[in-house]
């Protein structure tokens, strides 16, 4: 098969995704990906070679934001954005070449939360090193934990209703996936990725909206979540609706 094949395979997965039901930083991604991902499929590389890449280029960026001079950041984020470009990537392969794995689903959500949580603490130390105010760092990493805090509750969560749905044959919606989780969701992943740009040109704008993105996203999911295990947030009942598989 040649590129325009690949390319329009690639294409095909993407299909009904528009920017009204996913947030707008990964429309376009998704509208770059088609472009990029044959390359690596016409050279043979797997899926799971592009994740081990994302971990590195993931590390590579919390290494850019840490020790690189305030005025060249762009280059971080530059670094940043490939890295989340490449998340699209390894799926798209994985999906047009049937090579989708336990493993790499295992690995490319272990990426995500490991990255995702250290980015605060990264990025708030990059502010300390321009105005030396240990409140920055404490910040950091109080919202390094609680990022990885949040991200283990909802995958914690996740795993449990898709155990509901294997072993028990019941179905159960998760929750995140609902209309209104998904505007919540878009919304604040919006807000990651704009905060994230704006650092390259005013480092501490950029900084301190992302610490409160990051702390209002968390603690938003962990009371949701946490409260949803325990039938008690308004319009889940105790017993949650259920219908047969």
């Amino acid at each position: 098969m040649g590129y325009f094949d690949w390319y329009k395979k690639v294409r095909e997965t993407h299909k009904g995704r528009t920017i009204f039901n996913v947030h707008r930083s990964y429309y376009v991604i998704s509208q770059l990906t088609p472009f990029i991902t044959p390359f690596f499929i016409m050279r043979k590389i797997s899926a799971m070679t592009v994740t081990y890449l994302r971990g590195f280029l993931g590390l590579a960026s919390i290494f850019l934001v840490v020790w690189i001079e305030p005025a060249r950041m762009n280059l971080a984020v530059i670094a940043i954005l490939v890295f989340r470009l490449s998340d699209s990537i390894d799926g798209d392969i994985a999906r047009v070449t049937n090579t989708s794995s336990m493993l790499g689903r295992y690995l490319d959500g272990f990426v995500d939360i490991v990255t995702e949580s250290l980015f605060p603490l990264a990025f708030a130390y990059a502010l300390y090193k321009t105005e030396p105010n240990v409140l920055y760092m404490a910040l950091g990493g109080f919202l390094c934990f609680l990022s990885c805090l949040a991200n283990l509750n909802i995958d914690r969560y996740s795993t449990f209703i898709r155990w509901i749905r294997e072993r028990e044959r019941i179905d159960i919606e998760m929750p995140l996936f609902s209309k209104r989780g998904r505007m919540v969701t878009n919304f604040f992943t919006d807000l990651w990725y704009l905060s994230i740009i704006t650092t390259a040109f005013n480092l501490k704008m950029g900084v301190v909206s992302l610490l409160c993105v990051v702390f209002i996203w968390s603690s938003f999911n962990l009371v949701y979540f946490m409260r949803l295990v325990y039938g008690k947030i308004k319009g889940f009942p105790d017993k949650p609706k259920v219908h047969a598989v």
